[in-house]
């Protein structure tokens, strides 16, 4: 079934266009087709997986709306879904853009009369600030948008301080959200990467020049996040039962 996922985290620095690669690699990896949509204005992601970039979340209150000739421009998004899975990376501070525009449009509702499913991967940091603005989003959709709480591991190794959060343990009661734990990946990986703009695929071939721990790292990183992805049961049930992330080095 189509899906719409967006990724978010409401902020900069919280590891969203590095998740963004991790699952634009997994519908790879899984002959899975997909549709990404670079909604960030750095683009980052765009430069090395060739997604669209002219769809940008500007418009956040009934008045705008009507006097915006760019205001329809997002509605791209469900229109591409109809075709193929989306994926779109989003910038920081876009929560109540996308918020008005899923419930302006009644989208969630369409979205299951369509066969479109919508669910948002949120990075989160582990900082008091970041746990909030989970927290705001679960509460904006009322549950009806499904949430995955992504913990960033790489920026924040122990939870317990946020796991002890009253109002994080009444949220996973209410609201039953998803979770998963996305490792770290080392500096050195991820400055070859963003220095090289190359997908990591490229990164593993050994014509590349990426150094062999570093690749071995990277392979280690990537079956983690792989797993986790697959764990979570929301990208496809179409993946075969039998398929491995191809991330062995050539």
């Amino acid at each position: 079934m189509p899906t719409i996922h967006f990724i978010d985290g409401q902020k900069g620095g919280v590891g969203k266009s590095l998740f963004a690669r991790c699952l634009i690699h997994y519908f790879q990896d899984n002959s899975l087709p997909y549709t990404l949509v670079d909604a960030d204005t750095n683009s980052d992601v765009a430069e090395v997986y060739e997604g669209i970039t002219d769809i940008n979340f500007n418009v956040s209150d009934a008045a705008t709306a009507m006097s915006s000739k760019k205001a329809a421009d997002v509605d791209r998004i469900f229109s591409l879904a109809f075709e193929k899975s989306v994926i779109v990376n989003l910038p920081a501070n876009v929560h109540e853009q996308v918020a008005y525009w899923i419930k302006d449009n009644d989208l969630l509702e369409i979205g299951k009369t369509e066969g479109i499913d919508m669910y948002k991967w949120f990075l989160c940091s582990g900082s008091y600030d970041s746990v909030s603005m989970f927290l705001e989003s679960l509460k904006t959709f009322e549950g009806k948008l499904p949430h995955i709480f992504v913990r960033n591991l790489g920026l924040c190794p122990d939870w317990s301080n946020a796991d002890a959060r009253a109002e994080l343990i009444k949220a996973k009661e209410q609201y039953k959200f998803k979770e998963l734990q996305f490792p770290g990946l080392r500096f050195t990986e991820r400055d070859y990467l963003e220095e090289n703009r190359i997908p990591f695929s490229m990164a593993l071939d050994n014509k590349n020049g990426m150094p062999v721990l570093s690749r071995q790292r990277l392979v280690k990183f990537l079956r983690c996040t792989s797993k986790a992805v697959s764990d979570v049961e929301v990208v496809s049930q179409t993946v075969p039962l039998n398929s491995e992330p191809n991330t062995r080095q050539k």
